[in-house]
């Protein structure tokens, strides 16, 4: 069995939607996420065309999401290291 674009097309959708299920948002984000970028209401309307655009700019918000992490992360270490500041409240 031969596996063309129209197969192709549905493991991008697939991965979009994996993709989207690694996100923190619930509820109907992705149709907000679609509509403000690909200007397309749902992910049944997203073409074989849209589809890689789709899914850069979920794996950018990912990559960010891991950046953030790792700058918080590098922020806790230096405090520790440096000992934090006790604040005394009022």
């Amino acid at each position: 069995m031969a596996r063309g674009p129209a197969w192709r097309h549905l493991r991008r959708l697939e991965l979009i939607r994996a993709l989207w299920a690694e996100w923190p948002v619930g509820g109907d984000g992705l149709n907000t996420w679609l509509k403000r970028t690909l200007k397309v209401e749902s992910l049944r309307f997203v073409t074989a065309a849209d589809a890689p655009k789709a899914i850069r700019g979920l794996k950018a918000l990912k990559a960010m999401k891991a950046l953030k992490a790792l700058k918080a992360l590098k922020l806790l270490q230096g405090l520790l290291r440096f000992g934090i500041p006790r604040f005394r409240c009022l």
